[in-house]
Protein backbone atom coordinates (compact mmCIF):
# COMPACT_ATOMS: atom_id res chain seq x y z
CA UNK A 1 0.00 0.00 0.00
CA UNK A 2 1.80 3.38 -0.85
CA UNK A 3 -0.04 6.53 0.57
CA UNK A 4 0.99 10.11 -0.61
CA UNK A 5 -0.03 13.58 1.19
CA UNK A 6 0.10 15.98 -1.41
CA UNK A 7 -0.93 19.66 -0.53
CA UNK A 8 -4.44 20.02 -3.22
CA UNK A 9 -3.52 23.29 -4.46
CA UNK A 10 -0.34 20.94 -6.19
CA UNK A 11 -2.67 18.32 -7.38
CA UNK A 12 -5.46 20.30 -9.07
CA UNK A 13 -2.82 23.48 -9.96
CA UNK A 14 -3.72 24.20 -13.58
CA UNK A 15 -6.88 21.44 -13.96
CA UNK A 16 -10.67 22.95 -14.31
CA UNK A 17 -13.06 20.82 -13.40
CA UNK A 18 -16.80 21.04 -14.93
CA UNK A 19 -19.93 19.46 -14.31
CA UNK A 20 -21.34 17.70 -17.35
CA UNK A 21 -25.27 16.89 -16.49
CA UNK A 22 -27.51 15.50 -19.43
CA UNK A 23 -30.71 17.33 -19.49
CA UNK A 24 -33.45 15.56 -17.83
CA UNK A 25 -31.84 12.46 -16.41
CA UNK A 26 -30.65 11.36 -12.89
CA UNK A 27 -27.04 10.31 -13.84
CA UNK A 28 -24.81 11.48 -16.51
CA UNK A 29 -21.72 9.04 -16.96
CA UNK A 30 -18.82 10.33 -19.21
CA UNK A 31 -16.95 6.83 -20.46
CA UNK A 32 -14.98 8.01 -23.36
CA UNK A 33 -13.91 11.14 -25.36
CA UNK A 34 -11.42 11.63 -28.16
CA UNK A 35 -9.04 14.12 -29.14
CA UNK A 36 -11.97 16.66 -30.30
CA UNK A 37 -13.25 16.22 -27.21
CA UNK A 38 -16.24 14.57 -28.22
CA UNK A 39 -17.69 12.51 -25.71
CA UNK A 40 -19.74 9.64 -24.85
CA UNK A 41 -21.24 7.36 -21.82
CA UNK A 42 -24.56 6.81 -20.42
CA UNK A 43 -27.66 8.14 -18.72
CA UNK A 44 -30.31 7.12 -16.22
CA UNK A 45 -33.60 8.50 -17.57
CA UNK A 46 -37.42 7.80 -16.58
CA UNK A 47 -37.57 5.07 -20.10
CA UNK A 48 -34.15 3.27 -19.60
CA UNK A 49 -30.52 3.43 -19.67
CA UNK A 50 -29.59 4.97 -23.80
CA UNK A 51 -25.94 6.21 -24.69
CA UNK A 52 -25.39 9.48 -25.76
CA UNK A 53 -22.71 11.45 -27.62
CA UNK A 54 -21.82 14.95 -26.46
CA UNK A 55 -20.06 16.77 -29.14
CA UNK A 56 -19.51 20.68 -29.38
CA UNK A 57 -21.77 21.21 -26.15
CA UNK A 58 -25.05 19.63 -27.82
CA UNK A 59 -26.37 15.98 -26.00
CA UNK A 60 -27.61 13.53 -28.95
CA UNK A 61 -29.20 10.41 -27.78
CA UNK A 62 -28.26 6.94 -29.14
CA UNK A 63 -29.78 3.62 -28.43
CA UNK A 64 -29.75 0.44 -29.37
CA UNK A 65 -33.18 -0.77 -30.66
CA UNK A 66 -34.82 -3.30 -28.52
CA UNK A 67 -33.05 -3.56 -25.36
CA UNK A 68 -32.61 -1.93 -21.84
CA UNK A 69 -29.69 -0.06 -22.04
CA UNK A 70 -27.63 1.16 -24.19
CA UNK A 71 -24.29 1.79 -22.54
CA UNK A 72 -21.50 3.52 -24.59
CA UNK A 73 -17.82 2.97 -23.83
CA UNK A 74 -15.59 4.53 -26.37
CA UNK A 75 -15.21 6.72 -29.85
CA UNK A 76 -12.18 7.30 -31.70
CA UNK A 77 -10.84 10.00 -33.79
CA UNK A 78 -12.67 9.39 -36.75
CA UNK A 79 -16.34 8.78 -34.71
CA UNK A 80 -16.51 5.26 -35.01
CA UNK A 81 -18.58 4.47 -31.23
CA UNK A 82 -18.47 1.37 -29.31
CA UNK A 83 -20.56 0.09 -26.56
CA UNK A 84 -22.41 -2.59 -25.20
CA UNK A 85 -26.29 -3.52 -24.27
CA UNK A 86 -28.68 -4.59 -21.85
CA UNK A 87 -31.39 -7.21 -23.00
CA UNK A 88 -32.56 -8.14 -19.78
CA UNK A 89 -31.93 -12.24 -20.46
CA UNK A 90 -28.54 -12.36 -19.76
CA UNK A 91 -27.31 -12.41 -23.86
CA UNK A 92 -25.78 -8.77 -23.46
CA UNK A 93 -23.49 -8.23 -26.35
CA UNK A 94 -21.29 -5.38 -27.77
CA UNK A 95 -21.96 -2.81 -31.06
CA UNK A 96 -20.31 -0.57 -33.32
CA UNK A 97 -21.98 2.38 -33.84
CA UNK A 98 -20.91 4.09 -36.91
CA UNK A 99 -22.62 6.22 -39.58
CA UNK A 100 -26.63 5.68 -38.19
CA UNK A 101 -26.34 2.03 -38.13
CA UNK A 102 -25.40 -0.58 -35.16
CA UNK A 103 -23.25 -3.70 -35.99
CA UNK A 104 -23.55 -6.43 -32.86
CA UNK A 105 -20.07 -7.92 -31.76
CA UNK A 106 -20.75 -10.99 -30.35
CA UNK A 107 -17.66 -13.41 -28.75
CA UNK A 108 -18.67 -16.93 -30.15
CA UNK A 109 -19.94 -19.00 -27.31
CA UNK A 110 -20.25 -16.44 -24.94
CA UNK A 111 -23.40 -15.40 -23.02
CA UNK A 112 -21.76 -12.20 -22.95
CA UNK A 113 -19.73 -9.38 -24.43
CA UNK A 114 -18.73 -6.00 -23.90
CA UNK A 115 -16.75 -3.55 -25.73
CA UNK A 116 -15.04 -0.90 -23.91
CA UNK A 117 -12.80 0.97 -26.34
CA UNK A 118 -11.70 1.67 -29.97
CA UNK A 119 -8.71 2.59 -31.13
CA UNK A 120 -8.39 5.08 -33.98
Amino acid sequence: MCLAIVPLSKVYAGYTYTSINAPGVVDTDIMGINNSGDMVGDRDDPFGEPGFLLSGGTFTKIAYPGVTCSGLRGINNVGQITGSTCTGNYTDYGFLYQGGAFTDIKYPGAQYTDVNGIAY
